[in-house]
């Protein structure tokens, strides 16, 4: 599954979209604000049983390495959605 993705400063999702192609439907893509960035990113194969709700809940993005990728978030973070 191919995301693009809206991340914060510490690599939370705060918005995202399926990039997967569709012959006659060309999804919005969500614009950054001040401290976001945005990157289109392909889910792991390890992932890829996960719904998009659910990589969006589960994943985020790594800020540390060269360029960005999706990583699951840690055990025990918290998903700023849900609190």
């Amino acid at each position: 599954m191919r995301l693009f993705v809206l991340y914060d400063q510490q690599g939370r999702i705060v918005a995202a979209t399926r990039l997967d192609p569709h012959p006659r439907f060309e999804p919005p893509l969500p614009e950054a604000d001040p401290g976001q960035s945005s990157a289109e990113l392909e889910l792991p194969a390890e992932y890829a049983h996960l719904t998009f709700a659910q990589a969006c809940r589960q994943m985020m993005v790594d800020t540390t390495a060269d360029t960005p990728r999706l990583i699951a978030r840690p055990a025990g973070s918290a998903d700023p959605r849900n609190v």
